[in-house]
Formats: C-alpha cells, structure tokens, sequence
C-alpha cells in the first residue's frame, strides 16, 4: 500500500512534474522556432532546387511544371524546360531510394531523350562511400546517354562504372535516371499523339 509520507514516492512524483514540465517547454520551443524558421528554409529548398534546374538544363530561361501527370516512384515531378518560346527539353525531378535514405537528383532530358546533365539536391548517404556518387566523373557517365542505362561493377561491361563500395547508391542514381528518360519518353509519345 502507497505510503503518502514515504519520501520515495514524493521525491518521484516531483521528478516526473519537473520531467513533464522540462518536455513542455522543449516542445513550445522547437515549435516557436520551426515557425520562426520554416518560410526562411521552404525558400532556401526552393532557391536550391531552382538552381539545380538551371545547371541541368542551362539554356532554359525558365521551367513550366507538367501538370495533371500519373508519376511512376521514383519520379516526383517533370518541368519543362522552355528558352523564349520554345521547349528545349525537361527537367525530372527524382528521389530514388539509396543506402542511406532517398537521393533528390535533378536531370535534365533533352527533346531526344538524352541526359543532358544531372544533379544531387541531396542525400544521407555514407560519408566516403555512397558520398562518391555526387563526383563530377561519376555523374558525368550519364550525360549523352539514353535509353535503359546499365550499372556494372569492375571487370563488368554496361554503361555506367558502379563506385566500389557505394553499389546501392549507383544504383539508386542510375535507376532514377532511367525513370526520368522513361517518364519524358512517356510524355513525348502522349504529346506526338495529341498533335493533329
């Protein structure tokens, strides 16, 4: 039977108040904070996914987002990459699933479905290892190809040279490359039969 004058359970019972006060206050202001903070971050994403855009497709002045589109995983969303009047190509964006989480790359598509360029907005993946794969020689495999690309590992044959130890993550990049080249090759092949 509890025992009201036991200084155990008083000195508890106090203990758990200041715990549940402590967690409180930490909560009000991580809260306070995140609203302090969220519009300055959504605006740095955004000026960051904006700049990826323009490095992987370069001669566009601007990006029109493809609407009204059923997007197959890893695909999350296609712009079209327009300079003045014309369409120069498309810009995809991914998040292909890596060791270490999802990798956010930007590709651009050209109007004949080649890689014009590609980027990583970001990743966790291992520092070292799954890290290599955002090195310019390796991202640089990719660029003039098209079709479905192959990943191979040393002494192997295929199109793009894994980074030893980081096979996940190549992995990962190539296949969100390979469903960006598939996505605008699904969405030419709709336009072309829309046009009269």
């Amino acid at each position: 039977m509890p025992d009201g004058n036991n200084p155990r359970s008083s000195g508890a019972g106090r203990l758990t108040i200041v715990l549940v006060a402590i967690t409180a206050v930490t909560a009000l202001l991580l809260g306070f904070v995140y609203e302090l903070t969220k519009d300055q971050i959504a605006e740095s994403n955004r000026e960051k996914l904006d700049t990826a855009m323009l490095e992987v497709m370069p001669d566009a002045d601007h990006f029109d987002l493809v609407e009204d589109l059923e997007l197959s995983d890893p695909v999350t969303s296609i712009y079209r990459a327009i300079s003045g009047e014309s369409e120069v190509g498309y810009c995809v964006l991914a998040a292909p699933k890596g060791f270490g989480g999802e990798i956010e790359l930007a590709i651009g598509i050209n109007s004949d479905l080649t890689v014009n360029d590609l980027r990583i907005i970001s990743m966790s993946e291992t520092p070292g290892l799954g890290t290599k794969t955002n090195d310019p020689v390796f991202l640089k495999q990719y660029i003039g190809k098209s079709g479905e690309l192959k990943l191979y590992k040393s002494g192997g044959s295929g199109d793009i040279a894994a980074i030893s130890g980081a096979t996940r993550s190549s992995t990962a990049i190539t296949n969100g490359v390979n469903a960006a080249i598939a996505a605008v090759g699904t969405l030419s092949v709709a336009a072309t039969e829309v046009e009269p």
